[in-house]
């Protein structure tokens, strides 16, 4: 049962599964590294065959997996430690990472060859980046961030908020439990996970300067694959362990009472299971040999619950309708001069993407905060659906604007997302 438990802790991760939607690189750079990785876990195992397929299909993973995302650098130091190791071996290994090498150099010769070609600097991707991040999300200029809270309280919290310190509690311990075999291969997982998570956690954005990542909840999707694949080993023997069972509950209750919130309530009902499952070891409930699937559906619904949430409750951005909206703002634009959109925040932090990066003459966005200059012809766009969403709530069109909207023309609407023309401001 190894494979579904491993499946279910990682399929059922709310960001894991929230941020495809997105299709965010974090999601793309887990797949590729995590291609890699299983990829030198059979060379690990001792398969010695199609070396040179194998050498090239690792590297490039991991190629594609930069170019999606530099965070994908906190995966090198792990390989670059089992190459160290393994070159030092007399038999296939060493042949492994020499076609990997190769295939490596040829890459990022390609690479910064092309971005010399191109700009002139070979680094103009790493200098834009470090440069874009310090000017707007550092902990050097920035006197609101703290450098204790986020090294010290940050790894821990961003862990139990996002709902991952589940699968982190399942795969500690039970190493006496499992053979040889099977516990060689939980440290091989467990490794990968610990060494990207701590690298993540406490490397920096810049060479200059020690500016750390902002631990946003899909930079942990990175480490998720690795930690999922490494409490999975020996889960099931653990769950006829009455000491687990009930360390299980303990730690999910005050993980429950530390967040006190919608996140707990996965740590509440989990620890309720756990609690059951301690009393049925005890009482000695027969048939045993199916608590572990009883615990596997479990555990399902648990980490179910919050994605199961979120795809059925209603929309709240509703992203069709703002791309026909903006066809509608550019047809306004056409026959008039100039064209004023009012619109929320969050389509006017977006607004290029919904134009396809081209320029609109005549149209002009303005946000619900800063209509001082917007011209008299001005279109006024409502989401209905911003006050349903806690995410979202002030992000609705204050009172002026509502009666100004009463006031004006209803001009387009579909669904809860609404165009007015307005008369005046």
């Amino acid at each position: 049962m190894n494979a579904g438990f491993a499946a279910v802790f990682l399929g059922f991760t709310f960001y894991f599964v929230y941020f495809i939607n997105f299709l965010y690189p974090d999601n793309i750079v887990a797949f590729f590294w995590l291609v890699a990785a299983t990829i030198y876990f059979s060379i690990y195992n001792g398969d010695k065959t199609r070396l040179l397929l194998k050498g090239i299909v690792f590297t490039c993973s991991l190629f594609i997996a930069g170019l999606a995302k530099e965070t994908a650098l906190i995966f090198l130091p792990v390989f670059l430690f089992f190459a160290i190791r393994d070159i030092f071996q007399k038999d296939y290994k060493p042949r492994f990472w020499l076609y990997s090498l190769v295939t490596g150099i040829l890459l990022l010769l390609v690479y910064f060859g092309w971005y010399y070609a191109a700009t002139g600097n070979p680094f103009y991707r790493i200098h834009e980046m470090e440069r874009a991040i310090l000017v707007y999300d550092n902990y050097v200029t920035n006197t609101s961030k703290s450098y204790f809270r986020r090294l010290v309280c940050g790894p821990i919290d961003a862990l139990v908020g996002t709902g991952a310190f589940i699968i982190v509690v399942f795969s500690v311990g039970g190493n006496r439990l499992l053979k040889g075999e099977e516990i060689k291969n939980k440290r091989f997982w467990f490794l990968l996970f610990l060494t990207s998570y701590l690298i993540l956690c406490f490397s920096s954005t810049s060479l200059k300067v020690y500016n750390p990542i902002r631990l946003d909840a899909r930079m942990y999707n990175l480490v998720i694959p690795p930690l999922a694949i490494a409490a999975s080993y020996g889960f099931q023997k653990k769950l006829s362990n009455i000491k687990f069972c009930l360390a299980y509950t303990v730690t999910f209750t005050l993980a429950a009472f530390y967040l006190k919130n919608s996140v707990g309530a996965v740590y509440a009902l989990s620890a309720l299971y756990f609690a059951l499952h301690s009393i049925c070891l005890y009482l000695k409930h027969k048939p045993r040999h199916l608590l572990p699937y009883a615990a596997l559906a479990s555990v399902t619904l648990c980490l179910a619950i919050r994605p199961a949430y979120f795809m059925l409750r209603e929309k709240t951005l509703h992203y069709q309708e703002h791309k026909n909206i903006i066809t509608v703002l550019e047809q306004h634009a056409s026959e008039a001069q100039i064209t004023s959109a009012i619109v929320p925040n969050y389509l006017l932090s977006s607004k290029n993407h919904f134009l396809e990066y081209k320029q609109v003459s005549g149209l002009k966005f303005y946000s619900y905060h800063d209509t001082t200059t917007a011209g008299k012809r001005s279109l006024l766009l409502v989401n209905r659906s911003l006050n349903s969403n806690p995410s979202y709530y002030g992000s609705a069109p204050g009172k002026a604007l509502l009666n100004a909207a009463k006031q004006g023309k209803l001009v387009w609407k579909e669904g809860p997302v609404e165009l007015y023309e307005l008369k005046t401001l």
